[in-house]
């Protein structure tokens, strides 16, 4: 793999953009600006997608040998620095633009962002980070997420939004993030805490893999229910649904695929694709 590729996939850049264009996303639905939101989300990303890597690399250096695990080892300098650049950049964005009680908002993502490495949750005897609770990882990403990329939004750009339409766009977001969620934990099945009991532990990989495809499906019924609210056009309908079947066939693959470039390009990619159709369906 191409040193530019590495630093783009391992170095955060990837999925950071992805965060930021799903977020401009949810601003063009509901026919906002999103440029503002979006550059907060890309540095909030990926300064908490670096702290997440700095604060695990004890683990993965004895717990895994990989291309990704290697490289972020060799790249521990630059990523601290890309680490305390990105958290001023998103500082500074969010201080300048967004109001006070914005500001107020995000404490609780960012003190689940802390939490989701850092061991502060009491439990017999030891002390665990969010993402060590048992069944607790993929649900707190998909939170996250939701919360990050459409729940802020329309707070900040429509309260009057209906709490229906809301409800339906908070969760079809998170169904679609927990669906790519998925393959990263049967990637992962090998050298994940056991304590974690991530789906690919308790039910196996194709029951995991099952799983991701009924978040699939739950997500196009909420597509579609959004649809039928006038909350989405016809071809933004179509734009979304496409992304959900190309996401069906790249979650099938996965199982068969070891490659971590597939995960950190293909899948994690799949959180462009879906904005990029989205913004084509409204041209």
């Amino acid at each position: 793999m191409k040193p530019v590729l590495r630093l783009l996939l391992f170095g955060n850049l990837w999925i950071a953009l992805g965060a930021a264009l799903i977020t401009a996303q949810t601003c063009w639905l509901i026919e906002r600006p999103g440029a503002a939101m979006a550059w907060f989300v890309f540095f909030s990303t990926a300064s908490g997608y670096t702290f997440h890597r700095l604060m695990r690399f004890n683990r993965w250096s004895l717990r895994l040998q990989s291309t990704r695990v290697n490289w972020l080892l060799r790249s521990r300098k630059v990523l601290t620095v890309w680490f305390a650049f990105t958290s001023v950049m998103a500082s500074v964005w969010a201080v300048s633009i967004f109001p006070f009680e914005f500001l107020v908002a995000l404490l609780p993502l960012v003190l689940i962002t802390a939490a989701y490495v850092v061991p502060v949750i009491p439990a017999r005897g030891e002390w665990l980070a969010l993402r060590d609770v048992p069944g607790a990882k993929l649900w707190v990403i998909a939170f996250t997420w939701a919360t990050v990329t459409v729940a802020l939004p329309l707070w900040y750009f429509k309260p009057e939004i209906g709490v229906a339409a809301m409800f339906l766009m908070i969760i079809e977001r998170s169904c679609w993030i927990a669906a790519l969620t998925i393959p990263f934990d049967v990637r992962d099945v090998s050298f994940d805490d056991a304590r974690q009991k991530t789906l690919p532990q308790t039910r196996g990989v194709g029951g995991a893999l099952r799983v991701s495809f009924g978040l699939m499906g739950a997500f196009a019924v909420m597509v579609s229910l959004l649809f039928l609210l006038n909350e989405y056009s016809f071809f933004t309908w179509l734009a979304i649904l496409a992304s959900a079947a190309v996401g069906i066939v790249m979650i099938y693959k996965s199982k068969s695929v070891t490659n971590e470039f597939y995960h950190a390009f293909w899948i994690d990619g799949l959180i462009i694709l879906q904005p990029a159709l989205v913004f084509l369906s409204l041209g």
